[in-house]
């Protein structure tokens, strides 16, 4: 007679998102940028995982990269 094995399974997934968040002044250090713009894409990530009252066991490994774009509002003369 064969036996019959019964297992559970369960998955841990590693998933990449992208979020765009903020805008800061020229007053801004590039420092206070980048903290400030890594925080608030985790929080927008932990509420999009925790919306809709279903708790999920997620959590935020790492921030692989933040890209900070400066561009100028005004042009000086010399």
């Amino acid at each position: 007679m064969k036996q019959t094995i019964r297992t559970t399974t369960h998955a841990v997934v590693s998933v990449t998102v992208e979020v765009t968040v903020g805008s800061w002044g020229p007053e801004c250090a590039l420092s206070q940028v980048y903290d400030q713009a890594a925080r608030e894409a985790v929080n927008a990530v932990r509420n999009a995982i925790h919306a809709g009252g279903r708790q999920h066991k997620a959590r935020v490994v790492s921030i692989e990269r933040i890209k900070a774009i400066t561009t100028d509002t005004e042009h000086g003369h010399g």
